[in-house]
């Protein structure tokens, strides 16, 4: 009777040993394939963070071409009334003479 006891006890060790085995091939299989996904969203986020940088920078010259034109165009406007204040008041002297 113990003999069937201290087998069945040891079938039952084999038993749970086999589980806990193929437990621990379980996790180390899913913590492989999580490894996998957190490298693969790590270079997505690279690609991204790149394509980012790219429209910044076109951005950042847009603007820049921007303010360079709307300062163009304020000086050009500032030189015509300039130009029409001065032929102004030089026709206005002239009428007062």
């Amino acid at each position: 009777m113990l003999e069937k006891k201290t087998e069945s006890l040891h079938n039952k060790k084999e038993k749970t040993n086999s589980k806990l085995e193929t437990l621990l091939q379980q996790e180390d299989q899913e913590g492989g394939n999580l490894v996998v996904m957190l490298r693969s969203d790590i270079e997505l986020s690279r690609n991204e963070r790149k394509k980012l940088q790219v429209s910044y920078q076109r951005v950042l010259k847009l603007l820049s071409r921007t303010a360079k034109a709307i300062t163009a165009i304020k000086d050009l406007i500032c030189n015509k009334f300039g130009l029409y204040f001065d032929s102004g008041l030089a026709c206005g002297d002239s009428r007062e003479c």
